[in-house]
């Protein structure tokens, strides 16, 4: 029970640790709230939203920190609160389902 609780109170932390960085990026960035595309910035900007939910948030975060914000792994860690080497783990399984998902879907188009 104790390890339960312990889940249960870690993914409450969790919950609550994203929700902030999101109200936040919506305050800061409240253009693309009211689905007026932003700028891009990078190449993460131009992705469909539907490959970006295959992505954990942990990876969607560290990604998007990653590829908008110009954040280094160890900046990354302190953010989403991990070890420099789990946030370089988190943007690698990142790019590697979107290079997945690019060269699947890059298959299916051209054999249309």
């Amino acid at each position: 029970m104790t390890i339960l609780y312990r889940r249960c109170l870690d993914h409450l932390k969790k919950r609550k640790r994203f929700k902030i960085f999101f109200n936040r990026a919506a305050w800061e960035f409240p253009e693309s709230v009211r689905g007026v595309p932003p700028a891009p910035v990078s190449g993460l900007n131009l992705l469909p939203p539907r490959l970006l939910d295959l992505l954990s948030p942990r990876e969607r975060t560290a990604l998007s920190l990653w590829a908008n914000e110009g954040y280094r792994a160890e900046e990354i860690s302190r953010i989403i609160d991990c070890s420099a080497s789990t946030a370089r783990v988190y943007l690698f399984n990142a790019r590697k389902k979107i290079k997945a998902f690019l060269e699947k879907d890059n298959g299916t188009m051209q054999t249309r």
